[in-house]
């Protein structure tokens, strides 16, 4: 069981089936291409869609590093006027700082604040978690309640060492745990026990040994990263030579982190 994405994208369905559990996910791209907007649809709104129509037990952790909770649920809010009306509405008509939204509007957007507080049963979204570890015991927290720790497997290696594998057994197998981190540029560096994670550098690379060892592992995850492409690769002769394509060499921030990632 997966998340299917055919009715989402029909033409990238044909490079990726969809979310995957215990798949580790990247959204690149340069400054302003609406990487955030695709991450949000696609791993929240899309997963509440699916899920509840194929009655998938799940859970969304959206860690918005960049933007507020109230931004997230009004863009999600503006999203389904917008689909149901065709009328495209900016976060700043909506608050009022710009003209453009008439009464009309407002009356039929509050008919969505139902919609919103049952995602809001699903979708959980942090606007005031930073650091690698914060993100780590921020998911585990959400998680009691929806199964436990359990031993897989106990065997002795060839030093006769007793090694014990444990993984997270959840209380319904179908479920599914989506997490967000939008984006990992503004995570914080932290103090760490075990580890030097005082640069940013560092603290993107903690949370993806995370995201590798732990959260897919043994929570086996879907994990979606939204990692700006670095500054330096959206000049103007990277433009005339046509090189605005994102990749995993122009990855900013901390490159090496995309060999994690499928």
């Amino acid at each position: 069981m997966y998340i299917s994405i055919k009715n989402l994208f029909p033409k990238l369905y044909d490079v990726i089936p969809g979310w995957i559990r215990g798949t580790y996910y990247c959204v690149t791209g340069a400054t302003g291409t609406g990487k955030s907007k695709f991450a949000r649809y696609a791993f929240a709104e899309w997963t509440y869609k699916y899920c509840i129509a194929n009655n998938i037990p799940f859970k969304v952790i959206y860690f918005a590093l960049e933007e507020s909770a109230d931004f997230f649920w009004t863009t999600v809010r503006l999203d389904k006027f917008k689909e149901d009306t065709g009328v495209d509405l900016t976060y700043y008509q909506y608050k009022g700082y710009h003209a453009g939204m008439t009464d009309e509007h407002a009356k039929q957007l509050l008919t969505y604040d139902s919609l919103i507080d049952d995602m809001k049963k699903y979708i959980k979204v942090y606007d005031d978690v930073f650091n690698p570890t914060g993100l780590l015991e921020t998911i585990k927290t959400e998680l009691r309640g929806v199964g436990k720790s359990g031993v897989v497997d106990t065997f002795t290696d060839a030093q006769g060492n007793v090694v014990t594998i444990t993984k997270f057994v959840y209380d319904d197998p179908n479920f599914h745990l989506v997490v967000v981190a939008d984006h990992i540029g503004l995570m914080s560096p932290e103090k760490h026990q075990f580890d030097n994670v005082t640069t940013l550098h560092a603290a993107i690379s903690k949370w993806s040994e995370y995201v590798v060892k732990i959260i897919c592992k043994k929570y086996n995850a879907i994990v979606v990263n939204v990692h700006q492409q670095e500054m330096a690769g959206e000049n103007n002769d990277s433009f005339k030579l046509g090189k605005l394509e994102p990749t995993e060499a122009k990855l900013g921030d901390n490159k090496i982190i995309g060999r994690d990632f499928i």
